[in-house]
């Protein structure tokens, strides 16, 4: 089989899109302009699987932090950088391969002499040893004169497609993740003892759309994209990196933070004049690397921002809630994350997670669920596991999401005979249990403003409020 028909059927979604839209334009410059967009496709659906990877995995890189800090507003330059670093990463401890052997010689091939055109076009000396490296630099460095500038001539072009096309073709072939790890849509699970059931998507099949069935011991959170590996079975979560919108068959994925700092993700095959873009309320620390404070410094009547009189009418009014919540306060997002939470609430669902941004509401469903009887509500940092044998339900809020301590959950149940913990998060807990995410709009602040008015007579000054924590900030003021 052609590597040409390879990628229409059998590589990953957005890559296979890319693919047909250059394959299928004749204009030599708009045909260059296709390829680049490709190459740039490529180079970030890399990024993007080997970062989910790196997090998942719970790795640590200097060059990756410092180079994941681009990503904010991520140039061609930016993607490749930190593909490279999350290679050696990755690749250091065995975890996976995003790029052939990068200090691989090329002489004669089609990355040598794509290399040799673009820097004769771009002017600039051709390296005798040609490595994958240089052929990135020369790619970047062509997009930068030529394409970002927009001097590109139609002599030039011509010159140039035959040339990269192939060059890029090459590296695809060369790219066992791409059709090796498969890119898989969960829409849901079902438990059929003795097993979970998942139902989805393949987005793994060129640009065909697949239906997707795997059967597995652990539960996992549906209505997300997966990195499914067949040799092991291993499905790697790729949210928030990657959204599929099960309505309209469009895939999304990750592009920069708003000016809200949102996280923007946009379909990468669709025309601008699409609705191609999702913004996603979301701890930017999962793309930045930033290590946020944890929420449980906003209860502490210590702390040293809140002092004097706004520290009494802001610890009251959250004493004042905590006494007054009832589901009525709950909003649209809050109440879509407790009905499915209320599905969880029983085995073989012993560790479930709540996860989002600061000031989306996940700690009012903890207070929610004290005040109804129904848990035990906790600082995670203070555990007492001793007196709470014999608990049915404890909620941990601030509890550490790596794989090591959420697994480590699953005796501490047993040692303390407790039937359930709900652990609060700011990121999705890396390990195979449901996660329910919380985001927050606008509409969301507006809710908890009229609940403030109407329950406890609190007024909130109409402002730009990010979360809901912004609203009860007015309160320090």
């Amino acid at each position: 089989m052609s590597i040409v028909d390879q990628i229409r059927l059998s590589y990953p979604l957005p890559i296979a899109k890319l693919y047909e839209a250059m394959y299928l334009e004749n204009e030599p410059r708009q045909r260059v302009h296709k390829l680049i967009d490709l190459f740039e496709g490529i180079s970030r659906y890399l990024v993007l699987v080997g970062l989910a990877s790196y997090t998942y995995h719970e790795l640590s890189d200097p060059k990756v932090e410092e180079f994941r800090s681009e990503l904010e507003r991520a140039s061609l330059g930016s993607w490749i950088r930190l593909l490279r670093a999350i290679d050696v990463a990755l690749r250091s401890d065995s975890i996976a391969l995003l790029l052939t052997d990068p200090n691989q010689n090329h002489k004669n091939d089609p990355i040598f002499e794509a290399n040799r055109v673009l820097a004769r076009v771009t002017e600039v000396a051709q390296p005798r040893k040609v490595k994958l490296t240089h052929f990135f630099g020369s790619v970047v460095q062509f997009r930068n004169r030529k394409i970002g500038h927009g001097s590109l001539s139609r002599r030039e072009a011509k010159k140039v497609f035959e040339p990269l096309e192939s060059a890029i073709s090459q590296w695809l072939a060369e790219l066992p993740i791409l059709h090796q790890q498969h890119l898989v849509y969960i829409d849901r699970v079902e438990w059929r003892d003795p097993h979970f059931v998942c139902y989805g998507t393949k987005l793994n099949s060129g640009t065909s759309l697949f239906p997707f069935e795997l059967v597995g011991d652990k539960p996992i959170t549906h209505d997300q994209v997966y990195l499914h590996q067949p040799a092991n079975g291993s499905l790697i979560p790729l949210y928030p990196f990657f959204v599929f919108d099960n309505d309209t068959r469009l895939l999304y994925v990750y592009d920069e933070l708003s000016n809200k700092r949102e996280l923007t993700l946009r379909c990468p095959y669709e025309s601008s004049s699409a609705a191609t873009a999702r913004y996603l309320n979301y701890d930017e620390s999962i793309i930045m690397g930033i290590k946020p404070t944890t929420d449980s410094a906003l209860f502490d009547d210590t702390n040293e921002n809140l002092r004097g009189a706004a520290v009494s009418k802001f610890a009251k009014t959250l004493d004042l809630i905590k006494t007054n919540l009832t589901e009525a306060w709950l909003t649209d997002s809050q109440r879509k994350v407790w009905m499915q939470l209320g599905k969880l609430m029983e085995p073989p669902y012993y560790v479930v997670n709540i996860y989002g941004a600061s000031g989306t509401g996940k700690t009012f469903l903890g207070w929610l669920l004290q005040q109804q009887g129904r848990a035990l509500y906790a600082d995670a940092s203070n555990l007492s596991w001793k007196s709470w044998e014999g608990q049915p339900l404890i909620v941990l809020d601030g509890y550490d999401s790596s794989r090591r301590a959420v697994r480590s959950l699953r005796t501490q149940l047993q040692l303390s005979n407790i039937g359930q913990v709900i652990i609060i998060t700011r990121q999705k807990a890396r390990d195979d249990i449901p996660c329910l995410h919380l985001a927050v709009t606008d509409r969301d602040i507006q809710v908890v403003k009229a609940n403030l008015y109407r329950e406890l007579e609190v007024i909130i000054p109409e402002g730009s409020c990010r979360n809901l924590w912004d609203c009860l900030k007015h309160l320090e003021e």
